[in-house]
Parts: structure tokens; C-alpha cells; sequence
């Protein structure tokens, strides 16, 4: 379980269903783990027995962490594809007023009030503001604007359950929900590198082609595949188009489930990883709604599953 699983296939094959029967096997053998289920689309709260259900509104995370402010900097020039003048006009920033800084709202004070000696950072800042406002929007701006975090910790400390389920499809923006999941995931993996977390998690990570896509990665993302399972955090890795994925999620999972899959290109990608026999090529598109590839390591060859309603 922590040496990461990736399932993927064609929507309605039935991968979020797969990734859903795990958590709650999981549950039934009461084993000191926590899963967090990371929604992208509202799917899961139907699918899993009893969770935590965990609104972003009501669980604000601090887009600024103060302990780690250019980690936070990185964060932001991933999730909202800063251009290198607008990283640098960032930087520049908050360096200067790092002690004034202590939020979102001052944060794009700075930015906004500063003193421009060119016409290029002109340009840059402004485009970094624009790059921002999505955040500053009145129904966005209370997720991240907040000095100190207590959500991790407190709701992992305090919550008696096996499953803590965040519903990001409550947040509308697709950039403004990337930006969420990417500080949530943040404080997870800093928790475990500093070993605050008492048990094992498995996290798991819908729709991840939109976090750790071949283009524009969240270098947390690709972090937590390579380093995670030292310290006690599994990955479950769901994406519909494997081919849109960084070749890391391919490589650093040892235990993949594949459904069916109608796409050609995606099929290549698939084929070229696991060496599947040609009987099993030709199978994968006409693989029925629960029916899938399976591979982890110590198998000679990949078999077929059913997974049980």
C-alpha cells in the first residue's frame, strides 16, 4: 500500500469506485492508518462508509506559510504558472517586505503599492496581480487568508475516524482549486517529513493529471511520489489519461490498476510500462464498467480482476 498505486481508465470505467473499495477494505481491518481523500469532482461522499466529510471553507489553509516563505513562493509559481519575470518581481517582493507580509490580503497590498524602476517589472507585476486575482475574489479569499493554520494537525488529532474526505468540487475555480489542494498536500508532506503524524496515511489523489501533468507539474506532488513512502504516507493515484501524466507517477508506483482505456495514445503509454502481452493490448478498451489490469511487483505477468460491488 505504500509503495503507491496508480489507477487510471476512461471515465465511468469505474477507477473511482476501485480507489473507494480500497479505502474502505482498508477500514474494515481497522488498522492503524488514515486515508485523505483529496474529491475533485464531489464523487466519494456516497462511495465511502462514514468519512469525515471536510468543506475548504471551513477548513481554511494559509497560502503563506511563514516558517517556509519561498517554499510557499515555489508552491505559487507552480500552481499559477508564473513566467520567470513574474517569479522574480514575486521574490523581489517579499524579500523586501517579508516582515510586513503576513497574508494573501497584504501580500497583493505589496504588490499592488510597489514602486516600479523599469517599465518590464511594470508589466510583470501587473500580470502577477492578474495571475493572483483569482484568489482576492470575496468567495475565494477566506480558503487561504489566514495567519496560522490549524487544520492538518487539529483535524487529524481531534477527529475520530478512519477517513478524512476534503471536497475541493466545492470550490468552482479549477485554478483556485489546484491551489488548495496544492498547500493541503504541502503541510501533509511537511507533517510527515517532520514526523508529526502518529499513523500511516494513504492519500488519495483524484483526477491527479491536474496536479501532475507533463507540462506544468506540482513539484510537491512529484516530492511526495519519490520520498513519501519513507515516512509513512501512500499514495493512491487516479487519472483518466496516462499519457498526461509526468513519467514519475508511472515509475514510482509499483502496484497499478488499469481499466478500460479507449484512447490510442494512452494505450501506448500503458503498454510501453507494463510489456503486456498482445492478448492483454487488445483487451484493455473492451474491458467491462469494475473490470481491470492488475500489476504490482512479484507478479510475473499482470492478470485480470473484478472488482466486487
Amino acid at each position: 500500500m505504500f509503495h503507491h498505486i496508480l489507477i487510471i481508465g476512461s471515465t465511468g470505467s469505474g477507477k473511482t469506485f476501485t480507489a473507494s473499495k480500497i479505502i474502505n477494505e482498508l477500514n474494515k481491518k481497522r488498522a492503524r492508518i488514515k486515508s485523505i481523500v483529496i474529491d475533485w469532482h464531489g464523487e466519494y461522499r456516497d462511495l465511502i462508509k462514514d468519512p469525515c466529510y471536510l468543506s475548504p471553507y471551513e477548513n481554511p489553509i494559509p497560502v503563506l506559510d511563514k516558517s517556509d516563505i519561498y517554499g510557499s513562493v515555489d508552491l505559487l509559481s507552480d500552481t499559477l504558472e508564473l513566467t520567470n519575470s513574474q517569479l522574480y518581481v514575486l521574490e523581489k517582493i517579499i524579500k523586501e517586505y517579508k516582515d510586513r507580509i503576513v497574508d494573501l490580503n497584504s501580500l497583493h497590498h505589496h504588490i499592488e503599492n510597489y514602486i516600479d524602476d523599469s517599465g518590464w517589472m511594470r508589466e510583470s507585476r501587473l500580470a502577477l496581480l492578474r495571475r493572483l486575482s483569482p484568489l482576492m475574489r470575496s468567495n475565494y479569499i477566506e480558503i487561504f487568508n489566514v495567519k496560522t493554520d490549524r487544520t492538518i494537525v487539529k483535524i487529524m488529532d481531534t477527529l475520530n475516524c478512519n477517513t478524512l474526505l476534503f471536497d475541493v468540487s466545492l470550490i468552482k475555480d479549477p485554478i483556485v482549486r489546484k491551489i488548495y489542494v496544492s498547500v493541503l498536500l504541502k503541510k501533509i508532506l511537511s507533517l510527515a517529513f517532520s514526523r508529526k503524524i502518529k499513523y500511516k496515511v494513504l492519500l488519495v489523489i483524484e483526477e491527479a493529471h491536474n496536479l501532475i501533468n507533463k507540462e506544468k507539474p506540482v513539484k510537491i506532488l512529484s516530492t511526495m511520489l519519490a520520498e513519501t513512502r519513507k515516512f509513512g504516507v501512500g499514495l493512491i493515484i487516479v487519472s483518466q489519461s496516462p499519457s498526461r501524466l509526468l513519467e514519475d507517477v508511472m515509475v514510482n508506483t509499483n502496484t497499478k490498476i488499469i481499466h478500460s482505456i479507449k484512447s490510442s495514445i494512452d494505450l501506448d503509454i500503458v503498454n510501453k510500462v507494463l510489456y503486456l502481452p498482445f492478448e492483454y493490448q487488445k483487451m484493455i478498451p473492451y474491458l467491462e464498467v469494475g473490470e481491470a489490469i492488475f500489476y504490482t511487483r512479484g507478479l510475473k505477468k499482470p492478470i485480470i480482476i473484478k472488482i466486487e460491488v
